[in-house]
């Protein structure tokens, strides 16, 4: 019997974990849960209060120029 560490166990996880390879006994349907196990516990993203990428860009345009004008400002101040 041996350990086979799972590639996908290994990113955006703090742990790893172990699965048990006994060669021939693998069988295609254990190999189907372990992936199903594997990607059910892997959190997707809330929608709720969630802005498309347009929308985000324009906010961050907005504010961009919030700070240059307010820049300008300060350099005329001076």
């Amino acid at each position: 019997m041996r350990f086979h560490i799972d590639a996908t166990t290994l990113t955006g996880f703090p742990y790893r974990m172990k699965r048990i390879v006994v060669g021939p006994m693998t069988t295609l349907e254990y190999n189907e849960w372990w992936v199903r196990r594997i990607n059910d516990n892997i959190p997707e993203p809330s929608h709720e209060n969630s802005q498309s990428i347009e929308e985000h860009l324009r906010v961050i345009h907005s504010e961009l120029e919030i700070i240059k004008q307010d820049f300008e400002r300060r350099n005329i101040e001076l």
